[in-house]
């Protein structure tokens, strides 16, 4: 029960309270929020896994390359909180 349902539970609705914190409106609808998120991820699953992968890819993708281009550039201030090896540290 715990890998199939509370862990995406807990990590979706974590990320949703970290929206939170950059928009305090949307404090109070945190567990909705989830719960729609949690519902469209299952409802698309259904539908395989690989089709799953293949819907997240893209933003993945993205992603890299843009941590990839701004390691390049010398690694601005601004991708920092978005590498969680890094995190707000700069001295690493």
């Amino acid at each position: 029960m715990a890998d199939g349902i509370l862990t995406p539970a807990v990590s979706v609705t974590s990320a949703v309270a970290g929206i939170a914190v950059a928009k305090p409106s949307v404090l109070n609808q945190i567990v909705p929020i989830s719960i729609v998120f949690l519902f469209a991820l299952f409802f698309i699953q259904q539908f395989g896994t690989s089709r799953l992968a293949l819907a997240f890819a893209p933003g993945m993708l993205l992603f890299t390359l843009l941590v990839a281009i701004y390691f390049k550039k010398g690694f601005p201030q601004s991708i920092m909180p978005l590498v969680p090896t890094l995190g707000w540290n700069r001295h690493i």
